[in-house]
């Protein structure tokens, strides 16, 4: 990285100094670091500030290929269910000092229950990834043969998106359209009676879970799915909530929102109101999905489209191995046509997560003329918990923080225009394709 003027601690004890806690009595380190670590995520999910190039390999008939697995660093999915539990904790006035609490919630008060923190956790975690449509991830899932054509899936899988049906016979994958029954009869009213090769997949009139295959195929086969899943998490600090660390926070504000609008001692109306603004703020945010900027094959740009488009302009593209010369892109998802033959050197310009500071000498990756921002946002957020007239007064910090994340934008569309266009490809896609 470029960026060597100031460190995490540096930082943090501008931000004490600004708070007039230089020694740390009412906001310890552990929580000023958390709040750095917030700003500089959600600073580069707003501005799309730190670009990256990474590189894998493809593999022989391989077609998708999933850039957080490929590339962990710069695609992060790193909190965990203990990160988030110590913030909530630093946000309520619950001890979290020395070895932070965790899921332990060690010495806590009555207001809220370490319980009750954890729960509402593992239940957001899901109800962002419905609410964003994140993380996307494939399958391939065997169906076996039945008279009906219904295949039940897993009680995990959450959301649908792109579909393809295999023929195990022959091994020809085709695209499934998404329609409905009525669209079904009305292009071939005995359709349910007439096996043949499936052409398209209903959701809207099959039980939940249930995915109804038109017409019914004439044997088993395999569907390849593109799919939200929902997680089930352990109460433990280091359980991973497997989705992007710069969406990661929306779980914390969901959360607090619950618990703060819960008739309770802890009951803050003001503070819920708020919470939950920050949460539709993250879900918004989320729709533009911002993520791969260029795919190079053996140092030659791909040229880039969404699956859907790739479906529909080579629907047997599957089928056709080779040496690849298009991409479809679903959020972290590349899908690669012709699909490859053998390992081919690639290389991945992605808007990579925020590069948090590991130690306290690492230097936070962002300029000078930033981080005035970076510390108005750490300010609010560490504001949080003096709550009332003290907390809406830092609002005005938030709002700076906001204006300076736009005039970055405005910065970076002037200089790479193209950008723009690029990141519709995600809106395009969720016009056809619920998950992406």
């Amino acid at each position: 990285m470029a960026y060597a003027q100031i460190t995490q601690a540096g930082l943090a004890q501008e931000i004490a100094v600004a708070l007039q806690d230089p020694s740390h009595v009412y906001w310890s380190l552990g929580e000023i670091y958390a709040a750095i670590d917030e700003g500089l995520l959600y600073w580069g999910a707003l501005t799309s500030w730190w670009r990256e190039r990474g590189t894998f390999s493809t593999s022989a008939a391989t077609p998708l290929y999933d850039l957080h697995t490929l590339l962990p660093t710069l695609r992060a999915r790193t909190y965990t269910l203990g990160d988030l539990t110590n913030e909530i904790l630093y946000h309520f006035l619950e001890p979290c000092t020395g070895s932070p609490a965790g899921v332990a919630g060690t010495g806590d008060t009555d207001q809220f229950t370490i319980g009750q923190i954890t729960s509402v956790l593992t239940r957001k975690r899901n109800e962002l990834a419905i609410d964003a449509k994140l993380p996307q991830t494939f399958s391939t899932i065997p169906v076996p043969f039945t008279p009906e054509g219904i295949l039940t899936l897993g009680d995990e899988i959450a959301l649908t998106g792109r579909g393809a049906w295999e023929d195990i016979s022959t091994g020809i994958i085709s695209p499934l359209n998404v329609e409905d029954y009525w669209a079904a009869q009305s292009w071939a009213p005995l359709w349910t009676v007439t096996p043949n090769k499936p052409y398209a997949m209903a959701f809207g009139e099959t039980q939940p879970l249930q995915v109804q295959f038109i017409p019914p195929p004439l044997s088993a086969g395999n569907l390849h799915l593109v799919h939200v899943d929902t997680i089930g998490m352990a109460i433990a600090d280091g359980t991973p909530f497997e989705m992007p660390d710069e969406y990661v926070h929306a779980i914390k504000y969901a959360s607090m929102y619950e618990l703060l609008a819960t008739n309770n001692q802890g009951y803050d109306a003001q503070r819920a109101q708020y919470c939950i603004e920050r949460y539709k703020s993250y879900v918004e945010l989320s729709k533009l999905q911002r993520s791969i900027i260029r795919i190079y094959l053996q140092g030659v740009p791909l040229p880039l489209d969404t699956l859907q488009a790739l479906d529909s302009g080579r629907p047997n593209w599957q089928n056709q191995p080779g040496v690849p010369n298009l991409c479809g892109v679903a959020y972290d998802i590349i899908a690669l046509s012709n699909v490859p033959t053998q390992a081919f050197g690639m290389a991945a310009d992605v808007i990579r997560s925020a590069p948090l500071p590991a130690t306290t000498t690492d230097f936070i990756q962002l300029g000078r003329e930033e981080i005035p921002y970076l510390m108005d946002y750490c300010r609010h957020v560490l504001s949080f918990k003096m709550g009332g007239s003290d907390f809406i007064a830092s609002v005005a910090l938030y709002d700076n923080f906001l204006t300076g994340a736009k005039q970055r934008n405005k910065l970076l569309v002037s200089k790479i225009p193209y950008l723009q266009p690029l990141f519709n490809n995600a809106e395009r896609e969720t016009a056809v394709e619920p998950v992406a």
